[in-house]
């Protein structure tokens, strides 16, 4: 087993609110993503999976529990994406490049190195990001995460709000770039295809609290048709129907 990148033990998030009371977002979580691999949470809305991004990004301070992060580096990726809507797409990207006292030239270079590994064409660079398709900006904010060079990259519904197709393109890129990068992923969304397409461990949430972790060895690339996904899939619906109120 590989070392973990990020562990959580017993964490719980308690928010206190003037119309409900005390809310607990986060009720005992336990959980570890290792170095290399991509971990999926699933959930429906409102039981914590955005909160323990959070946390895990350094946004927040858990009520209690310990969150160990063994990353050097963590970027935090949202479904509004990570672009600067002032700068042009390169201009995002050579950001994060620049923080880390690249040259000028050598900045360039890779943005646009990085720009066609996310198969975006290359007049794309000098564009704002409000004159792209959701899809190239979700490809955007992908690129500007990876010339973060993260070790650690925290997804959080970042695919959402685009079309079918250009998803599971974006899905598949995605996987194919963090895998050649050795990067290390935690996502979380509500669509457990995407899930499974991607993880290699996938976690069921509900209310606050994880209930399974499983690991998925299906082989990349997935055939979301074939009979072995289409088991899993029905074996994860079935887990979130009978997960815990």
């Amino acid at each position: 087993m590989t070392t973990p990148l990020l562990q959580f033990d017993a964490v719980s998030r308690v928010f206190q609110t003037p119309v409900r009371g005390e809310v607990r977002a986060l009720n005992n979580v336990s959980l570890q993503c290792h170095e290399g691999e991509i971990t999926c949470i699933v959930g429906p809305s409102g039981c914590g999976k955005t909160t323990l991004l959070r946390l895990a990004a350094g946004l927040d301070q858990p009520s209690a529990g310990t969150i160990q992060i063994g990353a050097t580096r963590t970027m935090l990726l949202t479904q509004e994406g990570a672009l600067l809507p002032w700068r042009r797409v390169i201009e995002n990207i050579e950001l994060p490049l620049a923080l880390r006292k690249l040259p000028r030239a050598q900045r360039r270079k890779r943005a646009m190195e990085i720009l066609e590994a996310v198969h975006l064409p290359a007049d794309v660079a000098m564009s704002f990001p409000h004159e792209l398709s959701g899809g190239m900006r979700q490809r955007a904010s992908l690129a500007t995460a990876l010339a973060a060079e993260a070790t650690m990259l925290l997804l959080d519904e970042p695919f959402q709000g685009v079309d079918e197709s250009t998803r599971t393109k974006l899905v598949g890129q995605t996987l194919e770039l963090c895998k050649q990068q050795g990067r290390t992923i935690l996502l979380v969304t509500h669509d457990i295809e995407e899930a499974l397409s991607l993880a290699d461990v996938l976690v069921v949430m509900r209310h606050g609290g994880t209930t399974t972790r499983t690991r998925i060895d299906l082989p990349h690339p997935r055939n979301r048709l074939g009979r072995e996904f289409e088991q899993a899939l029905l074996t994860v619906r079935a887990e979130l129907a009978n997960a815990p109120s």
